[in-house]
């Protein structure tokens, strides 16, 4: 192709047709910056192609995040549940004078009921350090940004605000079993055990500490529960993200 417009270029000259040779060389100059033109426009929609098949890889791995992060936050919400159930059935106990029976240990066990935090940054943190210009829908954008840097660390603290004195109330609450004694259980094996006294409900000390637990529970339930829509919101703006992105 070079070889051909330089024929033309050199015949142009030696015929001495100086103008045809200048229209000529000015519409070769025309074809060589559309030429450009037209590279880095296929060059930029290739970027851009890059970037977007990117950003939608790192939205469907949030997503994937957010549906674990979920389904654990809903088992945490089952377990506490139960352990909220189970002191506010010994407050009952306790609200109508009745003596402490052995029926309440597993209602008293529920209380061991710890709160595991989970959630997983990975996906959010891998967009940052990209760039998180590369989330293309500002609405996304703000919602990512919003509930892993905000949203996410808030409830933490609170969590961690509610669960402070957990290990420390656990402790006390086994100060409040008598000595330990040997039974031999049906299937042969010795068993160590320490009962609470009949008249626990009396002691002031041990009241305040299942008021206490039952402030725990009630609050850890109000946190756990109260992140749940913002997983699905964030979740339900990936998907529809996405989804649109399929039928372009």
């Amino acid at each position: 192709m070079i070889k051909f417009f330089r024929h033309i270029r050199r015949s142009l000259i030696q015929e001495n047709k100086v103008g045809k040779y200048f229209k000529y060389a000015i519409g070769e100059i025309i074809l060589v910056v559309i030429g450009i033109l037209i590279a880095l426009q296929i060059n930029n929609w290739n970027e851009n192609k890059r970037d977007r098949n990117f950003e939608l890889k790192m939205l469907t791995e949030v997503k994937i995040a957010l549906e674990n992060d979920l389904n654990h936050y809903k088992r945490m919400i089952k377990r506490v549940t139960s352990a909220d159930s189970s002191v506010a059935k010994v407050i009952e106990h306790i609200h109508y004078k009745h003596s402490f029976h052995d029926s309440l240990y597993p209602l008293i066990s529920k209380l061991n009921t710890g709160i595991q935090w989970q959630q997983n940054y990975g996906p959010y943190e891998g967009i940052k350090s990209s760039g998180i210009n590369k989330i293309s829908n500002d609405s996304l954008r703000k919602s990512l940004v919003q509930f892993y840097d905000f949203e996410y660390p808030r409830n933490l603290e609170l969590i961690k605000w509610s669960d402070k004195n957990y290990d420390t109330d656990l402790n006390k609450l086994r100060t409040f079993r008598g000595n330990p004694f040997t039974t031999l259980n049906k299937d042969g094996t010795i068993y160590i055990r320490r009962k609470y006294q009949k008249d626990i409900f009396s002691n002031p000390d041990f009241l305040l500490l299942i008021r206490d637990f039952k402030r725990r529970t009630s609050s850890t339930l109000n946190i756990l529960k109260s992140i749940i829509p913002h997983i699905e919101k964030l979740h339900s703006q990936i998907n529809t993200e996405l989804k649109n992105a399929e039928l372009l």
